[in-house]
């Protein structure tokens, strides 16, 4: 799952998260782990990676709905934080990336 987000965020994302963001957030995965298991996984693929926008728009709000759930993200984040330091590095990695879109989007303009 961790590579197919990666993946997707890569084809549909104007700012698409890097494995080493990955490996900052999933700490028991090295860069070259998630590199290696995206190799293995678009090879599985046959290297077909198009979706369509109607299928990434459905999987892409049914995983919000999920996200705005307020049980769901308690029980979660429950289940992922044995410790706070990678929750931080998560937050700190969210703030960056609002920063730099907000600075894209403004030259955009």
């Amino acid at each position: 799952m961790l590579v197919g987000l990666l993946l997707a965020s890569k084809v549909w994302d104007d700012l698409n998260a890097w494995a080493v963001e990955f490996a900052a957030i999933y700490p028991q995965f090295s860069v070259h782990a998630i590199n290696s298991m995206e190799r293995a996984f678009v090879g599985k693929l046959g290297f077909n990676l198009y979706i369509s926008g109607s299928v990434y728009a459905r999987y892409y709000f049914a995983l919000r709905a999920l996200h705005e759930q307020r049980s769901f993200r308690q029980r979660y984040m429950n289940m992922v934080t044995q410790r706070a330091a990678p929750v931080a590095i998560a937050r700190k990695i969210e703030e960056k990336t609002k920063e730099m879109k907000a600075s894209l989007y403004s030259r955009s303009l």
